[in-house]
């Protein structure tokens, strides 16, 4: 080969690299909020699209976000609504983010980690540069931003920061510790650091700077921790607790020591790890992770509901600029959470809810859903998540009526988690005739069917206003006009 062909050869490769590199993304979904699904039904994403290089993807159109959901992770279906796709919220709504900064006694050393008396050589001065910097750069009117120290304790310093100019004296209170106080109780700060923004709505995000592995006070001290005794957080249960609230670890190792679960701990809530040898890295790293947070879009949808106490939700991106970008990613929220998640301040409006739904509930009791009719009849009040049925009412004109999956069967349910082809019957007594006494029973059963939330198994006698469930599939029994 020549040198021109060679020359035309290297052009052509490092073209297809470079157009790979334009091209090539990842999605993440960094946080899943579901503090809405008590009173909406809706749940937020917050979701980061980035390049080759890391940097967010603007201007991506609404349509080509696709969300999908699934009770075990595998079977997926659409959600029925994305109700709104917004880019960059949080330039207008601001974020609730903590500084969670690494006090350990080797935080006063040089970034080599030699021992040293020049304030200016150690760690710790260099992290609080790099916060300076961070806030006063980046300070958002709507942020709020919380700073808090950690060693064999942990410190909140300030739960608001409203002024960048108050920063220097709140980092003052941050002060060399004593020896029994010089431990890096790692695990545990960031299991209490997730009180402070997690009891509150929006994007929530902690930033944990640490210069070394986690080193617990009862394992190398040889007694008691203060306050937690003999117990060690571990990273499952830091995992854990940040998937519970909502919260997102971008994870920050500063120095020739790390902690080997760290990196790990951060990628599973949805945020990132870092890497930072002097104070430019430092800062840079801080600047980046508003960056790419400021870059996300969230992504709102009509949540459905699931029997299970997680939900593992799906983004789809297709169709981005020319079809040539795509990606997706998963993650799971605990479904129980939306009646756990505080709100900050608490809407003590919702309160006056709980006579209401003990009226409700009183009324629904003394009718039992009783319509009247000439006739008996099943009446389909809800469809299970994903199904449909081919009535919705069904009068019961003949001796035997199916419910099933089937298409013999008098109401058909069909879709998602839909029944057996012949799941139970509805069986007419022969004393009597449709309509003129006589009575109704249930026969078949199994998991998932009850009726008045009792399961059901061989056979069960029907009144008027009893409440079938089947599969989710809430279903009505009605009995004629004149009969109670």
């Amino acid at each position: 080969m020549n040198r021109n062909s060679f020359t035309v050869c290297l052009t052509i490769l490092l073209a297809v690299l470079g157009t790979v590199s334009a091209f090539a993304q990842t999605v993440t979904i960094a946080q899943v909020d579901a503090s809405p699904l008590l009173l909406s039904q809706t749940v937020d994403l917050y979701v980061s699209v980035t390049d080759g290089e890391g940097n967010p993807i603007a201007r991506i159109a609404p349509k080509n976000f696709s969300v999908f959901e699934s009770s075990d992770g595998e079977d997926f279906v659409p959600v029925s609504k994305v109700t709104s796709v917004v880019e960059s919220p949080h330039k207008k709504e601001g974020i609730q983010i903590l500084l969670l900064v690494d006090n350990s006694g080797s935080m006063y050393d040089t970034l080599w980690g030699k021992p040293t008396d020049d304030t200016e050589l150690m760690r710790t001065t260099y992290a609080r540069n790099a916060i300076r910097t961070f806030i006063g750069a980046s300070f958002n009117p709507e942020d709020r931003i919380a700073l808090a120290s950690f060693n064999t304790s942990v410190t909140v310093h300030d739960e608001n920061i409203a002024d960048p100019a108050a920063l220097n004296g709140i980092l003052k209170e941050i002060r060399r510790p004593e020896q029994k106080e010089a431990y890096t109780e790692l695990y545990h700060a960031l299991v209490e650091s997730v009180e402070p923004v997690g009891s509150r709505q929006g994007r929530r995000v902690v930033v944990v700077l640490s210069d070394g592995e986690n080193y617990p006070y009862y394992t190398h001290a040889k007694e008691a921790h203060p306050k937690y005794g003999t117990t060690l957080s571990t990273p499952e249960d830091v995992v854990d607790s940040y998937q519970r609230d909502g919260v997102t670890l971008y994870a920050i190792n500063f120095g020739p020591e790390r902690d080997r679960n760290l990196g790990n701990i951060a990628l599973q809530t949805g945020g990132n790890v870092y890497d930072a040898r002097n104070e430019a890295e430092l800062a840079g790293i801080y600047r980046d992770i508003r960056r790419k947070i400021d870059g996300e879009y969230r992504v709102s949808y009509r949540a459905g509901m699931f029997a299970s106490d997680r939900t593992f939700v799906k983004v789809a991106l297709r169709g981005v600029r020319g079809a040539r970008m795509k990606g997706e990613a998963t993650r799971f929220y605990y479904s129980s959470t939306m009646f756990g998640i505080p709100v900050d301040p608490f809407p003590y409006w919702i309160l006056l809810m709980i006579p209401g739904a003990i009226v409700i509930w009183f009324l629904l009791l003394v009718i039992r859903y009783r319509k009247f009719h000439e006739r008996a009849a099943l009446q389909v009040l809800q469809t299970g998540y994903g199904t449909k049925v081919s009535s919705n009412t069904v009068v019961l004109t003949q001796e035997k009526t199916v419910i099933g999956g089937g298409e013999r069967a008098d109401l058909t349910i069909s879709g998602r988690g839909a029944p057996r082809e012949e799941e139970v019957t509805i069986v007419f007594d022969e004393k009597g005739k449709s309509g003129e006494g006589g009575s109704y029973t249930i026969v078949g059963g199994g998991p998932g069917i009850t009726v008045n939330n009792q399961p059901v198994t061989g056979k069960r006698r029907l009144s008027g206003g009893d409440v079938v469930n089947i599969h989710g599939t809430t279903i009505v029994f009605e009995e004629p006009d004149g009969k109670a």
